[in-house]
């Protein structure tokens, strides 16, 4: 359980101020309920108040997977909240976003370093925020990471942070729509547009799954 509270943040002007310099970044994140929106994403994390740190740990499912790679670590603590394309939680303090995890380091371990300014994963699970989990790195560091564990570049299908279907079930629409099943109640079945299930007969997308 987080606290509301850490000593090590720089007296600030404001709920939210920050240094002019890198201090934020444009990306899509995609909602719960499957929405798709453009935010700024803030890298410096401010104070939480016990309302926002309640919040916060509402948004926690604790009992998360095991690394395989790492049993040593326990469970992950995955984010139910909003992400974004590469499953990092999202979360909003004072109408301003910020990255789950880089809340969940600076709630348990104080400010971010300004030589290590980036909060990587040892479990590898983007959605973790268990701060036993999390270390401070370079950008350097975070890019060799991110290429060794394939985030480089736009994940496909199920993968995907917005996707609403799955590769089973991309195979049951190309089934059933050569059994006869009209496209229309496809969408229906599988809970998304007349267009999405088009793109995956003619094969504009999900081109991957056979």
């Amino acid at each position: 359980m987080f606290s509301s509270c850490y000593s090590s943040i720089r007296p600030s002007i404001g709920p939210l101020a920050i240094r002019p310099s890198c201090a934020f970044l444009r990306e899509t994140v995609a909602g719960r309920a499957g929405g798709i929106f453009t935010a700024t994403i803030m890298k410096i994390i401010p104070a939480l108040n016990l309302t926002q740190t309640g919040y916060f740990n509402k948004k926690i499912n604790r009992d998360g997977p095991i690394p395989p790679h790492r049993p040593a670590l326990g469970p992950c603590w995955i984010w139910i909240g909003a992400r974004n394309d590469f499953g990092y939680g999202i979360f909003a303090i004072f109408s301003r976003l910020f990255y789950a995890h880089r809340v969940a380091y600076t709630l348990s371990k104080g400010a971010i370093s300004e030589d290590k300014p980036c909060i990587l994963h040892h479990c590898d699970n983007t959605s973790c925020v268990n701060p036993s989990h999390l270390f401070c790195g370079t950008q350097f560091d975070n890019n060799i990471d991110r290429t060794i564990k394939g985030r480089g570049k736009t994940p496909l299908g199920e993968k995907h942070g917005k996707s609403k279907l799955t590769d089973v079930m991309v195979r049951d629409i190309r089934i059933s729509n050569a059994n006869g099943e009209s496209r229309k109640s496809l969408a229906t079945r599988m809970g998304c547009s007349k267009n999405a299930i088009n793109y995956v007969l003619n094969w504009d997308t999900w081109r991957h799954v056979v």
